[in-house]
C-alpha cells in the first residue's frame, strides 16, 4: 500500500496584496487626472469668458472713439462754417460802411456809360 501523500499548495497572499495596491495606485492616478482635466476645463472656460468680455469692451470703446471722432469732425465742420459766416458778415459790414459813407448824390447818380449822361446828347 502505497500511501499517497496529498500535496498541499500554500497560496501566498503577497501577490494579491501587490495587485490590489497596484490597482489602488492606478485608480488614484486616474482620479487625479480627471480632477486636473476638470480644473483645466474650468480655467479654460473662465479665460474664454474673460476674453469675450474684453473683446466686447474693446469693441464698445472703439465705437465710442469713432463716435467721438465723428463728433469732433462735425464740430470742426461747424466751426469752419461759423468762421465762414463771420467772414461774410465782415464783408457785408464793410460794404454797408462804404454805402453809408458815400455822399447821397453818388449813391443815386446814374451810371454814365459814354460820359454823356441820360440824354444821350450834349446838354
Amino acid at each position: 500500500m502505497d500511501v499517497v501523500k496529498a500535496q498541499t499548495y500554500c497560496v501566498s497572499s503577497r501577490p494579491g496584496v501587490l495587485v490590489i495596491a497596484l490597482c489602488a495606485v492606478l485608480l488614484a492616478s486616474a482620479i487625479w487626472n480627471v480632477r486636473q482635466h476638470k480644473l483645466l476645463e474650468n480655467q479654460r472656460s473662465r479665460a474664454t469668458a474673460e476674453e469675450r468680455k474684453q473683446a466686447l469692451l474693446a469693441e464698445a470703446e472703439a465705437q465710442q472713439t469713432r463716435a467721438t471722432l465723428e463728433k469732433k469732425g462735425e464740430e470742426a465742420a461747424a466751426d469752419a462754417r461759423v468762421q465762414q459766416l463771420y467772414r461774410e458778415i465782415d464783408n457785408l459790414s464793410r460794404i454797408n460802411e462804404q454805402i453809408l459813407t458815400q455822399p447821397l448824390h453818388q449813391q443815386h447818380a446814374p451810371k454814365m456809360a459814354d460820359g454823356l449822361g441820360e440824354s444821350g446828347g450834349a446838354p
